[in-house]
Formats: structure tokens, sequence, C-alpha cells
């Protein structure tokens, strides 16, 4: 086995074994790849994921408030339209093998040719940070309960 091969067989099991969840999307949007720990956390197979776009609905994405999460904004498709890397994103993502929403903190790279001033595709890494965020709002909770506690006494 030659070092290309070789290389390549290590990126191979790393995308493959990576607990980060991997998509990649053309410069239309659509998305091209993804390793198993998107899949996952995504709630979709390869198959499922194939050809979706950001501003498909049925990602049902919201924002950290709950809103909408128009599919111009999400971060692969920034990237792709800025040719800037977006880091730090926190969106809601339906997952329907789940029945729930789960929440992503995600970055996108966009990939350029060589000499090329527009990417031809970007790579979306992103973490499950479900727990995190109930943690965040049973604490809000507790805290605007032990507020009323404090008023009524």
């Amino acid at each position: 086995m030659g070092d290309i091969e070789q290389e390549e067989g290590r990126f191979r099991a790393l995308f493959e074994s990576m607990t980060q969840g991997v998509v990649y999307q053309d410069a239309g949007g659509q998305i091209t790849a993804a390793n198993p720990a998107a899949q996952e956390l995504l709630g979709l197979s390869l198959d499922e994921l194939r050809g979706r776009a950001s501003p498909d609905p049925r990602w049902r994405a919201t924002d950290e408030q709950g809103r909408d999460f128009p599919g111009d904004r999400h971060p692969a498709m920034v990237a792709l339209r800025t040719g800037e890397v977006v880091r730090g994103t926190v969106m809601g993502v339906f997952n329907p093998r789940a029945g729930e929403h789960r929440w992503l903190l995600v970055d996108a790279v966009p990939q350029f040719r060589d000499g090329a001033a527009k990417p031809h595709e970007v790579y979306t890494l992103f973490i499950d940070i479900t727990y995190w965020k109930q943690m965040e709002e049973a604490v809000r909770e507790r805290e605007e309960q032990t507020r009323f506690m404090a008023e009524v006494m």
C-alpha cells in the first residue's frame, strides 16, 4: 500500500469513527456525504441525507430562542455565500428517528479549489449539546422558582 492510500485509509477511519457529525455539501448546498455520527445525530440515513439542502423545511430548524432558523442562515449556507469559516452556531434540528429536536453546536468550513474565488463545497462539523441545553433550561426554571418564592415571602 502506497503513502497516498495509507493516508486516505487513515482519514476514512477517522471520518467513520469520530463522534462529531460531519456533513459535506456542494456549492448549491446539497448534501453529498455524511459520516455515521452525523447520520445518528440527524436521525437520517446517508441515502435520506444525500441531496437534502439547508433550506429544506423538514429540518424544522430553530434558533436558541425557539424561532424558525431560515435555511439561508444555516452555517453551511453562510460559509458558501461568504467564503468564510462560521464557528459556534447553536441550532436545533428535528431528529425523526428520536422524534425530538436535538441541539447542535455547528462549525462550517468552506473549501476552495486552487485559485477559485468561491467555494466549491463546505463541510460542517457539529456536536450534540442537547444535554447542556436541557440543563441550562432546568437552571433557568429553578432560578425563576427561587425568585418567585423570594417575592412571595
